[in-house]
């Protein structure tokens, strides 16, 4: 075991001993206070945790430390090649490798995003009734963009932890990742994180208007506002027109999103 260990969660360095909770040293301070009276009485001991636990009030003495499964298990890309049997369980769904301290989010999001296609796929193959399948198109939108967002705003948590001004601090705390564009350019002035890097023009402006359009699927029941023709420019549409999401832009905006996302993280990783 390294003898320095990272928290998956505020990404605190420090010897591994520092992370051993209270109730962790109280039960292993009971286990070898059994072993010491057991080898210096020199007589066979048994040790009884149940009907210790029963002795005590609530039945809970304070030495007895329970380990608790949390909400996700990882296993660390990079680490797995020295040891393939290093597993991390959190809670949430990103957090830091402790041994390395790679944040795990190609990970959880190429995860997320097979997940998309797969349900894509069956849904373009078995849903044939029109209504039903725009239907289908907008559920899907709003998870696809969802994620991205979710992924984004926990990255946002990673990068106020740097040192900068509070102007600067101030500014990326308020940035709103639905806003791709702009999202776009600030992080490639700030931090040279180029989410669109290597996009075309028609390419950035199909992600901005898709994730606009998963704005009106959530707020508006679908119908353009003026907000959504002013953000994304948009000639199909009309004011008030109830909005249709076909598989070809689902298709399309899965495969988007997939590059855009790698591009936050390959530039987040790249942050020394």
């Amino acid at each position: 075991m390294k003898k320095k260990l990272i928290c998956p969660y505020c990404s605190w360095k420090d010897e591994n001993g520092a992370f051993t909770t209270e109730n962790q040293k109280r039960f292993m301070f009971f286990c070898f206070k059994a072993r010491d009276e057991a080898m210096t009485k020199r007589v066979k001991t048994v040790v009884d945790l149940g009907d210790a636990a029963k002795a005590l009030p609530n039945n809970k003495p304070a030495w007895v430390y329970t380990e608790e499964n949390q909400q996700h298990t990882f296993s660390c890309n990079k680490c797995k090649q020295y040891n393939a049997n290093i597993i991390f369980n959190i809670l949430g769904e990103f957090g830091n490798c402790p041994s390395c301290g790679k944040r795990n989010y190609a990970l959880v999001f190429e995860s997320k995003m097979q997940l998309l296609q797969r349900q894509f796929t069956e849904k373009d193959a078995g849903v044939k009734e029109p209504q039903r399948r725009s239907e289908e198109w907008k559920n899907l939108l709003v998870r696809c963009v969802s994620e991205f967002e979710s992924l984004a705003n926990d990255m946002r948590k990673q990068l106020l932890r740097i040192p900068s001004t509070q102007k600067r601090k101030n500014d990326l705390a308020s940035l709103s990742f639905q806003r791709v564009l702009k999202a776009h350019e600030c992080l490639k002035y700030w931090y040279g994180i180029e989410i669109l890097g290597g996009f075309s023009d028609d390419d950035s402006a199909f992600l901005n208007k898709m994730f606009n359009r998963r704005h009106l699927v959530i707020h508006t029941g679908s119908r353009v506002d003026e907000e959504y023709l002013k953000n994304t420019k948009d000639p199909s549409v009309r004011l008030n027109q109830v909005i249709r999401v076909d598989s070809q832009e689902i298709r399309r905006l899965i495969a988007l999103t997939k590059t855009a996302t790698q591009n936050l993280i390959s530039g987040y990783d790249s942050i020394q």
